[in-house]
């Protein structure tokens, strides 16, 4: 995670929420532009918790079952999504 977190450091973001729910899947996006400034994966008694560090926003991420890198050949959709163990995914995309 290191390298990558070291590539992408300080490029703008858009940081968003996707919640399933009995109707389907609510959506919501926290922010958009702020620079990235790291991750940090934290093991509290047993539960994973996750913190996406942007330039004035800390995003606390509670019981994670999975962290995904995402690439591409063109630098378009870079970002990582990361999975609760409810369903809920945040997703971190990068942009240019």
């Amino acid at each position: 995670l290191a390298p990558f977190v070291t590539y992408n450091l300080m490029r703008p973001t858009r940081l968003g929420v996707f919640k399933p729910d009995a109707g389907g899947l609510t959506d919501y996006w926290i922010e958009s532009g702020l620079p990235f400034r790291g991750i940090d994966i934290e093991d509290r008694d047993n539960v994973v918790t996750a913190l996406i560090m942007l330039h004035q926003l800390t995003h606390e991420i509670d019981n994670v079952a999975t962290i995904a890198i995402r690439l591409s050949v063109n630098g378009d959709d870079e970002g990582i999504d990361v999975t609760e163990r409810n369903g809920t995914v945040t997703v971190l995309r990068f942009g240019a």
